[in-house]
């Protein structure tokens, strides 16, 4: 009990919600009607620069003739955000934003390996730290908090968490710059993905990998109305 399966980390990313305005159209008695109405939506702010660290600690476990390898493994991060300047271009309104609203998000794709809890803190300070609400990536699963943050000035977030897994890890990129960091005993990892580490060293003592991950290899806006859902992942046990 308390072990995930293979793990996606996602995140951090800032969900804001903002109000703006939409046409609908009606039949009213055979005839098209248009009228304008209010709505809410939420608008997905990613980071300039996201730096992550991870160490694995493997284990090995028998059953019968079965083997399996489980893994508790400790992340850590910091990552950066600034509100675009040019904001009104991606169709968002600055004063149209509920800033009392905004949330800080982090996932882990098997909320079951979260055993030992999650922080976070904004620009030093920690916040309080609730369970669900993990970005798409993750299918949901993993912690938020409440931001109190109006974008007027950069943001410094740090976190750090625990997470049990099993036969393999993965990391999704998003925003500006990711650089990942991992670390092992593991004496014999396979690596795969989108990405792939730039020369890995693997020795009987385990390995390191790093990665980096530029934003025009990512192709992603800076900020988005939409969410992107769970990747497809080949695994390995040091996925990008």
């Amino acid at each position: 009990a308390g072990w995930g399966g293979a793990q996606v980390v996602a995140g951090p990313v800032i969900v804001v919600p903002f109000k703006t305005t939409e046409v609908q159209n009606e039949q009213v008695d055979g005839r098209t009607t248009s009228r304008t109405v209010e709505v809410e939506r939420m608008l997905y702010i990613s980071p300039v620069e996201n730096r992550v660290n991870t160490d694995i600690k493997p284990e090995e476990r028998k059953k019968s003739i079965y083997r399996s390898v489980l893994y508790e493994a400790q992340v850590t991060g910091a990552a950066k955000f600034e509100l675009p300047a040019d904001l009104p271009r991606f169709g968002v309104n600055r004063e149209r934003l509920l800033w009392d609203r905004a949330e800080l998000r982090m996932g882990a794709s098997d909320s079951r390996g979260l055993t030992k809890g999650g922080t976070l803190k904004a620009n030093g300070s920690a916040l309080a730290v609730q369970p669900g609400k993990g970005p798409g990536a993750t299918g949901g699963q993993g912690f938020f908090a409440f931001l109190p943050w109006n974008g007027a000035e950069p943001l410094a977030v740090d976190y750090s968490f625990g997470l049990r897994g099993s036969r393999s890890i993965s990391l999704v990129p998003r925003g500006g710059q990711t650089s990942w960091e991992v670390s092992s005993s593991w004496a014999s990892p396979s690596f795969s993905g989108a990405f792939l580490p730039e020369k890995p060293t693997i020795s009987e003592k385990g390995f390191k990998a790093s990665y980096t991950v530029d934003k025009l290899a990512l192709g992603q806006a800076p900020v988005a109305m939409d969410e992107p859902g769970p990747p497809i992942i080949d695994r390995g046990v040091g996925d990008s």
